[in-house]
């Protein structure tokens, strides 16, 4: 792995967590980490950090540092509430002036999975 790289595969799994917790506030999130996902997925124990991996770490590093991913809140301004919820997952975000304010995102147990959509809790 280069240097300036992720110092391990579970740092590496640490940033892009991080990363996608934004994902949705990120222009072409899925695109530009798309080399860093598909290297932690082979399946040989041998990786190989390539500059487009480099490329792709860097740029996000770069996006995740520089953009102002949050914002305060404003309790004099109105708060809009975005949900989603898949049969795997919920995510709620909190969202004022169009900007991120607060974020949460829940994996479904194989319980809840099991469960219909508007009985699954946070």
């Amino acid at each position: 792995m280069d240097i300036r790289s992720p110092r391990s595969i579970p740092a590496l799994r640490s940033f892009l967590r991080l990363g996608s917790y934004y994902y949705k506030f990120i222009k072409n999130f899925a695109k530009i980490a798309m080399s860093l996902t598909n290297f932690l997925k082979k399946t040989s124990k041998t990786y190989e950090w390539d500059e487009i991996c480099n490329e792709a770490f860097e740029t996000l590093k770069a996006i995740l540092v520089k953009t102002s991913v949050l914002k305060l809140p404003d309790f004099n301004k109105d708060f809009e509430i975005h949900f989603d919820a898949s049969n795997f997952a919920i995510r709620r975000v909190l969202v004022q002036d169009g900007k991120l304010v607060a974020f949460e995102r829940k994996t479904l147990s194989e319980t809840k999975r099991k469960q219909p959509i508007h009985e699954k809790e946070m």
